[in-house]
């Protein structure tokens, strides 16, 4: 990654849907040169972009791990849960939790059933989010 690398990916921070065509006049490269940069640092895994949507429904869940299996294979799996946003192992009573957000409570009773099924989980305890 090289410094105007590093000036489009600061661009793009500041506003992720700023035209490329943009982008090239501000740092004053041509417009598909930017693209072709703005690919391979995807492709070289050095930049990545997601969408964040606003869900009705968000969850907080705390789990416990078999002794015998590292609590990281376990979050490691449960991360690729599309609902998950995010999973963190944690000390204390439980040895993970996790955030999952949904359109429906449906769904995120679904996806609580997933992770209860996840090899290594022995149990876990589920908290509705109530107010941001």
């Amino acid at each position: 990654m090289d410094k105007t690398d590093e000036k489009i990916l600061s661009i793009m921070r500041n506003d992720a849907r700023m035209p490329f065509s943009r982008i090239a006049r501000e740092i004053g490269i041509s417009e598909p040169a930017i693209r072709k940069r703005v690919l391979n640092l995807i492709s070289r895994k050095e930049a990545r972009f997601r969408v964040e949507i606003e869900h009705q429904f968000s969850a907080i869940l705390f789990g416990g791990v078999e002794t015998k299996i590292p609590t990281s294979q376990v979050t490691d799996r449960i991360k690729r849960i599309p609902e998950v946003e995010w999973s963190y192992e944690i000390s204390g009573d439980h040895d993970f939790i996790c955030k999952i957000s949904s359109q429906t409570i449906g769904k995120i009773n679904e996806c609580v059933e997933r992770i209860r099924q996840t090899a290594g989980v022995i149990d876990t305890s589920t908290v509705f989010i109530l107010k941001k």
